[in-house]
Parts: C-alpha cells; sequence; structure tokens
C-alpha cells in the first residue's frame, strides 16, 4: 500500500491533522528511521493538536470577540507599569482554580 492510499483512507476516516502528518513525514527522510512506535505517536499527536486548533478557532469564532487578544501581544512599556512576574502567574489562571477550590462566599 503507497502512500496515496493511506492519505485517502486517513481522508476518508476524516484524520486531516494525520494526512498532515504522513505527508510530512514522506518528505522528511529523518522519519524513515525512527521506530513504528515513534512514528505512530507523532502522527496521534498531530491529529490531536490538529483538532485542539480547530477546536479553539471555532469557539473564538463563536466568542465574536470584537478585538482579537492574545498574552503574546501584551505591551509591556514602562509607561502602562505592568510587572510581567505577575502578569505570567495571572496566566497560568491559577487563580481561578484557587477560587474554585474555595467554594462560594
Amino acid at each position: 500500500m503507497n502512500t496515496t492510499h493511506i492519505i485517502d483512507k486517513l481522508r476518508d476516516l476524516g484524520l486531516n491533522g494525520m494526512v498532515e502528518a504522513v505527508e510530512h513525514h514522506a518528505a522528511t527522510p529523518a522519519f524513515a528511521d525512527l521506530p513504528f512506535h515513534d512514528r505512530l505517536m507523532h502522527l496521534l499527536q498531530a491529529e490531536a493538536a490538529y483538532r485542539d486548533d480547530r477546536r479553539l478557532k471555532r469557539i473564538l469564532k463563536a466568542a465574536r470577540l470584537k478585538i482579537p487578544a492574545a498574552a503574546e501581544d501584551i505591551d509591556y512599556r514602562s509607561a502602562r507599569n505592568l510587572d510581567r512576574a505577575q502578569m505570567a502567574e495571572l496566566l497560568t489562571c491559577t487563580w481561578v482554580w484557587i477560587g474554585v477550590e474555595k467554594g462560594p462566599r
């Protein structure tokens, strides 16, 4: 069975993330030396990442945010007086779980 048949079957099954990974494997000779389990794990991780990405895009589209924002875009210029360490801690969202553990007030 050649790569074309494999890709067609993956598309039939809706495994588009794996299709991209198989195409990448076919184009990159370094993957040929990997053991079967390592290549399979790479394919599974590619599919999981593809699905997570599509899910995130769907959620963001449904949210209809007026201004797309990302943590990487935060402006830390001195005029804003933002502490990088404090922002990094806030971005972990542990404060949300701490509030959940305490329960309602």
